[in-house]
């Protein structure tokens, strides 16, 4: 896992098998997700349904401890929860456009397609190489939204020249360091499904 602490992300092929993530899809289908006990964001193209692993069975299946450990290890973060998304064609990709989860403390995720997403007019997850470093340029950005959740709306242009693309298959993941800038490109073809673990380094989630 080199790559993921020099340049903020790896990817790995065939983390789960593609029958894991028809059963997660499945799971999803057969339940009211509007009337769930737990938090559900519905956006004008996406549906993020958080603690997804206290819901679907085949989530919570998947999440064992065994699964867990090692990543654990590696970010020296315990798992704290995950979240089912779907993205529709729109506008906006997932997350709302170029953004860091965190600025000044490290926090790891782990994105699982489950859905073939290889190209950005799927909704490929999008990342800026070594953002997450402390002594860059990017660091500067840090400081430009003191008092919300850093979106880079000015700067899209030359980000979006500057992010490179991290599509794949169903159940291809990317582990990634979210302090570093990156986004889920919108959709135009079919629906991006995917689930996140996302592990915990003491920050709250918005």
């Amino acid at each position: 896992m080199r790559q993921l602490f020099k340049i903020g992300f790896e990817f790995k092929r065939n983390l789960i098998l593609p029958s894991i993530c028809e059963n997660i899809i499945s799971d999803v289908a057969k339940l009211d997700i509007v009337n769930l006990d737990t938090r559900v964001d519905i956006l004008n193209s996406e549906v993020r349904i958080w603690r997804a692993e206290r819901y679907f069975p085949s989530v919570k299946k998947l999440l064992t401890d065994e699964f867990l450990e090692p990543y654990e290890e590696l970010f020296g973060q315990k798992f704290s929860f995950c979240i089912y998304n779907e993205v529709s064609p729109g506008t906006i990709g997932s997350g709302g456009g170029w953004h860091r989860d965190t600025r000044f403390k490290d926090q790891y995720k782990i994105l699982i397609y489950l859905t073939d997403c290889e190209s950005r007019a799927e909704g490929c997850f999008e990342y800026i190489p070594k953002s997450h470093t402390k002594l860059n340029l990017y660091r500067l950005l840090t400081f430009s939204e003191l008092f919300g959740k850093p979106r880079f709306k000015l700067l899209t242009n030359i980000l979006n020249f500057l992010g490179q693309d991290l599509g794949g298959k169903k159940g291809d993941a990317i582990f990634v360091n979210t302090t570093g800038i990156h986004k889920g490109n919108s959709v135009s073809i079919g629906k991006r499904k995917a689930i996140t673990l996302y592990f915990d380094n003491g920050v709250k989630f918005d």
